[in-house]
C-alpha cells in the first residue's frame, strides 16, 4: 500500500502520493545534475579504467564499496565505462534518499500546503548544492555514493524508533 501525504488548501483536502513526492525529486534533480550523465573524465577515472583492484578502498575502511567493486568485478563491470548508467543510478537513488527524508519529517509538520511544499523545498535543496555537484564529478563513484547516502537516510529513519534494537541496526 503506498502512502499517502495529506495537505490542507482552503478547508479542502487533497493527497499526494509517495510516488508523486519521488517523481517530482527525480525531475528536480535530473534538472539540476542531469547534463552530468554525458561522459566526462575525472583524474581517477583513468587510473581506475584499467586498474578496477577493489583492494585500496578496503586499506581505506571502505568495506561497502569494497564488496560492490568485489561483485561487479565477477561480472565483469566496469564503473568508467558504464559512468551513464552509474550516474543515472546515483540520481535516483538521491531521489529516493529524498523520499525517505521527506516521509521522516513529514509527521513533524503542519499539514497545510505551504508547509508540505517548504518541506519538499528544503529537502530537495540539501540535495541540489555545491557539496553533491562535486560527488558527481568523479563519476566512478557515484553509485557508490548513492548506495552510501541511501543507508545513512534509512539509517536516521531507523534512530526515530525509540527501540534500542533499532539504533544498533543502524550504527
Amino acid at each position: 500500500m503506498t502512502r499517502k501525504y495529506p495537505f490542507k488548501v482552503n478547508d479542502t483536502e487533497y493527497s499526494a502520493s509517495r510516488g508523486t513526492i519521488l517523481g517530482m525529486a527525480f525531475v528536480v534533480l535530473m534538472l539540476c545534475y542531469g547534463i552530468l550523465t554525458q561522459m566526462h573524465f575525472s583524474t581517477d577515472a583513468y587510473y581506475t579504467l584499467f586498474d578496477m583492484r577493489p583492494e585500496g578502498h578496503l586499506g581505506q575502511g571502505r568495506f561497502t564499496i569494497f564488496f560492490i567493486i568485489k561483485v561487479l568485478t565477477l561480472f565483469g563491470v566496469n564503473s568508467v565505462v558504464m559512468q551513464r548508467v552509474f550516474t543515472f543510478l546515483f540520481l535516483l537513488l538521491l531521489a529516493v534518499s529524498s523520499t525517505v527524508l521527506f516521509d521522516c519529517l513529514y509527521t513533524r509538520i503542519n499539514h497545510s500546503l505551504g508547509s508540505v511544499c517548504g518541506m519538499l523545498m528544503v529537502v530537495l535543496l540539501s540535495f541540489t548544492n555545491i557539496y553533491y555537484l562535486e560527488l558527481f564529478l568523479f563519476p566512478e563513484m557515484c553509485l557508490y555514493w548513492g548506495i552510501g547516502t541511501l543507508l545513512t537516510i534509512y539509517a536516521v529513519k531507523l534512530t526515530q524508533n525509540r527501540r534500542p534494537l533499532s539504533w544498533c541496526i543502524a550504527y
